[in-house]
């Protein structure tokens, strides 16, 4: 999308955050205003704007093997996974929160 998707500006390292996994199809870093005491977003490298208007079904399924991963990494029993995408998200790029209260 660009300059005006934060999202974007991250996948890009045009912005500086810690990157806590990654993968060819999607990165993941935690959340600057936390819901919980482990609060991760996972988001796709490629820009896409919410799951109705993508038809790639390729990315959305890395985007949840992605959340998978980082369950994996940091050893998560108990979680909440909320997926935004849509005209309600704060950021116009699909991701997914992954949030626990055991943290990390």
């Amino acid at each position: 999308m660009g300059e005006d998707c934060i999202f974007c500006r991250i996948v890009s390292s045009k912005l500086p955050v810690t990157i806590e996994y990654q993968d060819k199809f999607t990165v993941a870093f935690r959340d600057i205003h936390p819901k919980a005491l482990f609060h991760m977003l996972i988001v796709p490298k490629k820009h896409i704007l919410n799951i109705e208007t993508t038809d790639d079904t390729e990315i959305l399924g890395k985007v949840v093997i992605a959340v998978g991963e980082v369950i994996k990494k940091f050893a998560i029993k108990d979680y909440k996974i909320e997926i935004n995408g849509g005209k309600l998200q704060e950021v116009k790029h699909l991701h997914v929160h992954l949030m626990s209260e055991g943290g990390v």
